[in-house]
């Protein structure tokens, strides 16, 4: 069983290293227009999170959203015939197919707005006073010196972080629209392989033939 245990959990680790190799890591991530688009509209909604409840609203969009792209997903998988499909999965020079990165780029969507919907029921679960809570009371107070630490610091900056990931996840929606429409051109810009070429020969009188 214990081998069992640390195979599953091998496989979820090798998954996931996969799928973060085939969307290009951080690097992608940090120079996402969308992200950075998110992280500017989140002071501007400032209002809606600093002193509010902002994960109600993410608890009520965010399942409709990962639906939508679970359901991008599936098309991408069952989109076009053999001949399209045999140009996606095409690598170049050890490069990742295109078919790979666009199926990368979809989970990261659907990963995304998971962590988003998560976040959201953490602040959610986590909204009360800390000195209500004798537990948590008596292991912060000794680190921090008091729980208004937590409130005036520690909650707006949770909220904030989350607030910026709800937003992001928003945003991937228009993302896995953009992928989708993007795997629709695909067959324009590649480049479709020649028609075999005839066998040209010569007889004994230089004749060419076909």
């Amino acid at each position: 069983m214990w081998h069992d245990l640390r195979a599953s959990y091998r496989g979820v680790r090798g998954i996931f290293a996969q799928y973060w190799k085939a969307y290009g890591g951080w690097k992608a991530v940090l120079t996402s227009p969308y992200l950075h688009g998110s992280v500017v509209l989140t002071p501007i909604l400032g209002h809606l999170w600093f002193d509010a409840s902002w994960w109600t609203d993410a608890i009520a969009s965010l399942p409709t959203m990962i639906g939508f792209a679970i359901g991008a997903y599936a098309i991408v998988l069952g989109f076009g015939d053999e001949r399209f499909r045999a140009i996606l999965t095409q690598r170049r020079g050890g490069r990742t197919s295109p078919y790979v990165t666009i199926s990368a780029s979809l989970a990261h969507f659907i990963v995304v707005q998971l962590a988003a919907l998560i976040c959201a029921f953490l602040a959610k679960g986590l909204d009360f006073y800390v000195c209500d809570s004798h537990i948590l009371s008596a292991i912060l107070l000794p680190i921090l010196g008091g729980c208004d630490v937590v409130h005036d610091w520690f909650a707006p900056i949770g909220n904030f972080v989350g607030f910026t990931l709800f937003v992001y996840a928003i945003a991937t929606a228009l993302a896995t629209a953009m992928a989708i429409f993007r795997l629709t051109t695909l067959v324009e810009r590649e480049e479709l392989p020649k028609p075999t070429e005839n066998v040209v020969s010569k007889d004994k009188d230089g004749d060419r033939q076909a």
